[in-house]
């Protein structure tokens, strides 16, 4: 790994809650196509470790950079174009139709108008066929399973086109050949050059797919 394709580098980086710490001294690098596996115990702040990294919750200490600048100096716009995520929780109004859920990817991109142009359409029909869920367009969240559920998050994701992708147990809800599509995705999309960073409890699985490891 050469200093010039990392994308990411968490150094020295302590997290948690209102000042309460749950891990410390977490230190990686993230590199441009690479898929790095998040393991650890539960309770050990995988989720946290994310939503830290992608600017939902303040680091406690240490630095998180990207391309070599601390992401508290870029804009929650200039964030969202470059890290998404894909969170167990259900942080999306369940009453939305799937088609929406992958049009509010796009947010970051649109103009003055919010009026989808031809390349955000093209990103959401990608993601669509990349995922395999055309049949859940006209669906609301409400009415899919779990695993359904899962596999739109990941094409909203997708969508939203930044170079780095963080998922959060994203194979929890999925039979054993689904979660090998979701890796087999993720591989496509490091392919691409994408930057990949998943936590998961599937060790033996994720091991077939990662690049690296990271245990908190």
């Amino acid at each position: 790994m050469t200093e010039n394709n990392i994308i990411l580098q968490v150094k020295n980086l302590g997290i948690g809650y209102d000042e309460k710490l749950i891990s410390s001294d977490i230190q990686f690098s993230l590199a441009q196509g690479k898929i790095v596996g998040l393991f650890g115990e539960n309770g050990k702040g995988k989720t946290t470790l994310l939503k830290t990294i992608s600017g939902f919750i303040p680091k406690i200490n240490g630095e998180v950079l990207l391309h070599g600048k601390s992401i508290e100096n870029y804009s929650s716009q200039e964030l969202s174009k470059k890290i998404s995520i894909v969170l167990t929780s259900n942080y999306i109004d369940a009453s939305l139709f799937v088609k929406d859920v992958l049009a509010i990817a796009r947010t970051p991109y649109l103009g003055m108008n919010y009026k989808l142009a031809e390349n955000d359409v093209n990103a959401i029909n990608q993601a669509i066929e990349m995922c395999n869920i055309e049949s859940f367009l006209d669906r609301k969240l409400l009415s899919l399973s779990d695993g359904e559920k899962q596999r739109v998050m990941l094409a909203r994701a997708i969508s939203q086109q930044t170079e780095i992708i963080l998922l959060d147990e994203p194979t929890a809800h999925l039979d054993i050949p689904n979660r090998k599509r979701l890796f087999e995705i993720l591989k496509k999309l490091s392919a691409q050059g994408n930057s990949i960073l998943i936590s998961t409890h599937e060790i033996d699985l994720a091991k077939n797919y990662v690049d690296d490891e990271v245990w908190v």
